[in-house]
C-alpha cells in the first residue's frame, strides 16, 4: 500500500505543482480550470468541485495517448496532488483531473487562510 502523505496544498503550492507538471509532460494541454458554479454543474461537475472556487484548485488535462495520460497521473501524485483519470459525458471525453484539496468539503482553517473564511 502507499503511503499517502498528501496535504492540502496552498494556492501558491497549487499552482507550483501544476506548473512543474506541464513541465514534465509538454505533449499533454490544459483543457479546464476555473468554472462558474454555474458552469460547473452545466457540465457536469460536482457541487463541491474545487474548479468553482476561488482561489481555483482543480484543472483538467488531455494527452495524445492513454499511457502518457496515466504517466501524467503517476507524476501528479509525486507533487503532492489529488487526481482521477475519467471520461466525462459532457466536454473534454478522458482526461486528467488534479486538484490540490482532498475530495470532499474545503477544511475550515484552508477556506480561513486563503479565502477569507467558512466557504465551503
Amino acid at each position: 500500500m502507499v503511503n499517502d502523505r498528501r496535504r492540502p496544498l496552498s494556492p501558491a503550492e497549487y499552482d507550483a505543482a501544476k506548473r512543474e507538471l506541464e513541465t514534465r509532460h509538454p505533449g499533454c494541454w490544459h483543457t479546464s480550470g476555473y468554472r462558474s458554479p454555474t458552469h460547473n454543474i452545466a457540465v457536469g461537475g460536482d457541487a463541491r468541485s474545487k474548479h468553482a472556487i476561488l482561489p481555483c484548485m482543480a484543472d483538467d488535462y488531455a494527452a495524445p495517448t492513454h499511457h502518457e495520460l496515466q504517466a501524467m497521473a503517476t507524476t501528479a501524485f509525486e507533487l503532492g496532488l489529488w487526481y482521477v483519470v475519467h471520461t466525462v459525458d459532457k466536454g473534454g471525453g478522458i482526461h486528467l483531473h488534479i486538484q490540490g484539496l482532498a475530495p470532499g468539503p474545503i477544511p475550515a482553517d484552508w477556506s480561513e487562510l486563503h479565502q477569507g473564511g467558512g466557504l465551503t
